[in-house]
């Protein structure tokens, strides 16, 4: 598995084109939460 630094993962990310869809989650106690976004690059 290869480990990729921050410098690496902001290089990748600015030159990715098309649309881009991003997701994140989380649950604490009984509640839980989610969200997303879309961008067209």
């Amino acid at each position: 598995m290869e480990t990729i630094n921050a410098e690496k993962a902001i290089g990748i990310a600015n030159s990715a084109e098309g649309i881009l869809i991003a997701t994140s989650s989380s649950a604490k106690g009984d509640m839980v939460g989610m969200g997303g976004s879309i961008k067209d690059t």
